[in-house]
């Protein structure tokens, strides 16, 4: 276990990040995994805790927007309690109604994985209808009206002295 240098509290004794350069966009009006958004860490103890940031840009060209929900193996976790039909998302881009603006959305969960093994955590994100877009503007054109993102996750090992 990881001793802390500034007396006894949580230290982190591990970093993880993956960083998504390119774009990546669905149709899909089902949760849809996220290319190049996964990360893995395998914890020292058991009791220690992962630390997950999230930093995402997209948007969805459509009135009722999009979600991205955070996984910790094929579980989604960082949801909200059921709402009636309401989709479950951990982050959501609201809506693009003239398909050129990019959404920055975030995420900061202490999660608790129980585990020494590999842990992989991801992204997967939906639309209601039209194009959800990662790293870019649901309506990807090259102009100098659209931007080009990047988007990450960021996994931090907390130990508890």
């Amino acid at each position: 276990m990881a001793v802390s240098l500034y007396g006894s509290g949580q230290t982190i004794v591990q970093v993880v990040q993956v960083t998504k350069l390119d774009r990546f966009s669905t149709t899909s009006t089902s949760y849809t995994a996220i290319t190049g958004m996964s990360a893995s860490i395998t914890p020292f103890s058991t009791s220690n805790k992962i630390l997950v940031m999230v930093d995402m840009k997209g948007g969805a060209a459509n009135s009722s927007g999009g979600g991205v929900q955070l996984l910790r193996g094929g579980s989604a976790i960082y949801t909200p309690a059921a709402q009636g039909s309401r989709r479950l998302a951990s982050l959501s881009s609201g809506y693009d109604v003239n398909t050129s603006t990019v959404a920055q959305m975030s995420a900061v969960f202490l999660d608790s994985p129980a585990t020494t093994a590999a842990t992989t955590y991801s992204l997967q994100c939906v639309t209601n209808g039209g194009t959800f877009g990662v790293n870019s503007s649901s309506a990807y054109t090259d102009s100098t009206d659209n931007m080009a993102t990047v988007s990450s996750i960021t996994l931090m090992e907390v130990a508890y002295a």
